[in-house]
Order: structure tokens, then sequence, then C-alpha cells
């Protein structure tokens, strides 16, 4: 298993942070973690788990795909980043 880590200060300042867990070429679990917020608090757990089973390597535009999926159908709201800035920490890890 391997563990990969990346953190980004988005616009306005706002720290994120993804950790990744995979084993070959499949995404096995996903923590992100920083200064934003999620309503309903459970679209952190709903995003994180839909990461879970990509291959690596990703596409930041997969990723962000994915994420802007799950926050409409969701309705979850994301203050703090932007699926893009997620897309672009998820891809960047698993470079």
């Amino acid at each position: 298993m391997q563990n990969a880590v990346a953190e980004l200060k988005v616009k306005g300042g706002e720290l994120v942070r993804v950790k990744i867990a995979h084993e070959g070429n499949i995404v096995f679990q996903v923590q992100i973690t920083g200064d934003f917020f999620i309503h309903p608090e459970e679209g952190l757990d709903v995003i994180e788990r839909a990461l879970v089973g990509l291959r690596v390597p990703v596409s930041a535009g997969d990723v962000e795909a994915l994420v802007n999926e799950i926050v409409t159908k969701g309705n979850i709201t994301i203050m703090g980043f932007s699926p893009n800035d997620l897309a672009k920490l998820v891809a960047g890890a698993l470079a």
C-alpha cells in the first residue's frame, strides 16, 4: 500500500490537504482535511467515498467532473475550495 499527500493554499488563503492510500493503480482511501466547510457535513464522506476506486494515474479533469457530479446530485455546498482545487490536489498527489 502506498500513501500520497498533497496540500494547496487556495484562493482566499485556505489550506486544503488530501491523503490518499492506493495499492497498484487503485485508490483505497481518501481523506480531505483543511480550512473549509461542507454542508451537509456528510457531504465530505460522500466526496471521499466517490474518489475511492479511482485508477492511478487520474487526470484532474476526470476528478473535477466526478466531484461536480457528486456535489450537484447530493446538493452539497463547499465553502473554502472548489472542485477544481480538489481535482488538482488529487491528480497531483497521484502523479
